[in-house]
Parts: C-alpha cells; structure tokens; sequence
C-alpha cells in the first residue's frame, strides 16, 4: 500500500487479525486483574489498610456536630466501606505500576516505596490526631482544676 504522497507505508504487512487483538487484549486484562488482586493482597494484609478509612473520615469526622459519630446504613456496611477503600486504593497502585515502563523489579522496588509512604502518612496522621486530642484533655483537665479552685475560693469567700 502507498499513501497519497508516494511513500510506502511503514507498517505495510504487521495487519494482525481480530482474533489476535482479543487475544492480546485477554492477556492484558488478566495481567491487569492480576496486578489489583495483588496489591489488594499486600494493602489487606499491610497494617496500613486500617488507617486509610481513617484518614479518608477525619475530615468528616472533625465537621460532624459535637458527641457525633459516623454511623453505618446497613448491616454490612462497616465491612464492605473499609474494602471498598482498600481495593479502590489496590487499583490505583495496581495501574500506576502496570503503566509503568520499567522492568518487573523497579516496579516492585516503587511499589515498596509506595507503601511505605502511604504507611508513613497514616502514621504521621494519627500521631497529629493522636497529639490534638491529647491537647485537648489537657485543656479539659486543667479547665476542671480552675473551675475546682474557683469553687474552693468561693467556698472560703463565703465563710
């Protein structure tokens, strides 16, 4: 075949039948389905996974109205929103490191990588957390103290 310029076309002969691209295209998804099955393997069994959901509900947690909770809509709800989260997070590791161009063992070197930095910002995030609601039992703690002098001053005033 010759395009309209007369230069011969530089895949001339590479057609592949259909059946070929189906096959080729079987492969890949089953290498893809295989790669989020995987890393949700590795994120189910990796402490982090607990500390994703977490992470995802402080902001909602910290607007909900004074002595709120989240609260499940069904039964199984508590179960399946935690997975959710884990495969969601599966499949997008799964494809930044199937989109890769890098061999099998830089891939395996990132997504190491990867999960310890999400491993790390869960940490650093329940640490912060963890310190803010220290600070604030402290502040309860020395609110109640002020409150227990005040009425200890009021008593003696009285008398």
């Amino acid at each position: 075949m010759s395009t309209d310029g007369g230069k011969p076309d530089e895949l001339e002969g590479t057609e592949q039948p259909f059946v070929s691209h189906l096959i080729e295209l079987r492969d890949r998804l089953v290498r893809a389905c295989i790669a989020v099955g995987v890393c949700f393997g590795i994120l189910m069994i990796w402490p982090v996974s607990a500390g994703l959901y977490d992470w995802l509900a402080q902001p909602l947690v910290e607007h909900l109205p004074k002595g709120g909770t989240l609260s499940a809509t069904s039964v199984i709800s508590p179960f399946l929103v935690p997975l959710k989260i884990t495969l969601m997070a599966a499949f997008m590791l799964a494809l930044g490191l199937y989109m890769m161009p890098l061999d099998l063992w830089g891939k395996g070197y990132l997504a190491m990588g990867i999960l310890m930095l999400v491993q790390t910002t869960v940490s650093i995030t329940k640490t912060l957390r963890d310190n803010a609601e220290s600070e604030k039992l402290i502040r309860k703690v020395e609110d109640a103290r002020t409150e227990k002098l005040l009425v200890k001053f009021n008593r003696n005033d009285e008398d």
